[in-house]
C-alpha cells in the first residue's frame, strides 16, 4: 500500500464536496430570493407612506 493519494479517490471527494457546495448554494440562493420577495412588498410600502 501506497501512502499517496488515489486520484480516483481524490476526485470521488472533489465531486461529493462539489455537489455538498453546489446545493449549499442553491438553498442559501433560495432563502436570499424568498427573503427579498417578503421585503419587497415592505419596502414599497415604506416609500409610499413617508
Amino acid at each position: 500500500m501506497s501512502t499517496s493519494v488515489d486520484p480516483i479517490d481524490a476526485y470521488v471527494d472533489f465531486e461529493s464536496w462539489h455537489e455538498t457546495l453546489c446545493t449549499l448554494t442553491a438553498h442559501q440562493s433560495e432563502q436570499l430570493a424568498r427573503l427579498s420577495f417578503f421585503l419587497q412588498p415592505n419596502v414599497t410600502q415604506n416609500a409610499t407612506a413617508k
